[in-house]
């Protein structure tokens, strides 16, 4: 099999650069600068992945595989949790995160509950990542008294979120 290399592609003007297949750099360190011509550290992408985690629900032995996306050092996660059971929303987490989040207290980030079963008479909850750690703190507000709820048993949620890591 052939092998090309090439250190540097300079099309003249008026010309394409085109490629066919995927680009793959011979060492792991490597990236590309995007929307700049010359090379910024801050417009360099040299970290991508995808995978899964084990999501963890604080008051029940009750796990589900989660999926992300990691770029940079942005993560956005996905999880579906089906028969979970929670007593109190002040101490409901989900724990298992697949990287730590940040270090720096401005880098709180939000997650949106897109669908659950628990929230009665509430704003249909939310929740939030801790800074330096791997859990996601669940909120639910009754909107009648304005304190927390009990979420309960067998229930469900699908939620997505974003955080900072640093790694």
């Amino acid at each position: 099999m052939s092998e090309l290399k090439v250190n540097k592609i300079s099309p003249r003007s008026g010309t394409e650069v085109a490629f066919n297949n995927n680009i793959l750099f011979d060492t792991a360190s490597k990236g590309i600068y995007l929307g700049v011509t010359t090379a910024t550290a801050s417009n360099l992408l040299d970290d991508y992945e995808e995978g899964t985690w084990t999501a963890s629900f604080s008051g029940s032995t009750k796990t589900q595989t989660g999926a992300y996306t990691k770029v940079g050092n942005k993560v956005f996660i996905t999880v579906f949790g089906r028969g979970i059971n929670v007593t109190s929303a002040t101490s409901a987490q989900i724990s298992g995160l697949p990287f730590t989040v940040k270090n720096d207290s401005d880098y709180y980030s939000a997650v949106t509950i897109t669908y659950n079963t628990y929230a009665t008479n509430s704003d249909g909850g939310n929740g939030f990542v801790y800074t330096n750690g791997t859990a996601i703190q669940l909120t639910q507000v009754d909107t009648t008294s304005d304190a927390t709820t009990t979420i309960g048993t067998g229930k469900e949620i699908m939620l997505a979120g974003t955080y900072i890591t640093d790694a």
